[in-house]
C-alpha cells in the first residue's frame, strides 16, 4: 500500500509520508515514525479514560505503557 492509498491522496500522515510522495527514491518503510509515537503518548495524555476503557494503560496515572509495536518493529 503506498502512501496516497492509506491517506486517500491528502494530507500525507506523517513527515516522511510526504517526503516519499515527492522523492521517489525515498521508502517510508525503511525510518521509523517518531510522530506517530509522540502522538499515541500526547493521546493518552489527553484523553485518559478512553485509554483505561480501551486497556491501553492501567489504573497508575503515571504508567504509560510502551508505544505499540509495528510488524518492522517486531522482527527488527
Amino acid at each position: 500500500m503506498t502512501t496516497n492509498e492509506a491517506n486517500g491522496g491528502g494530507w500525507p500522515v506523517n513527515d516522511i509520508g510526504g517526503l516519499a510522495r515527492e522523492v521517489p527514491e525515498v521508502d517510508p518503510r525503511r525510518y521509523f515514525d517518531e510522530q506517530a509515537r509522540l502522538a499515541y503518548e500526547e493521546a493518552l495524555v489527553k484523553w485518559p479514560v478512553l485509554a483505561r476503557l480501551m486497556g491501553l494503560v492501567g489504573d497508575e496515572p503515571h504508567a504509560a505503557p510502551p508505544f505499540p509495536a509495528t510488524s518492522r518493529q517486531q522482527t527488527a
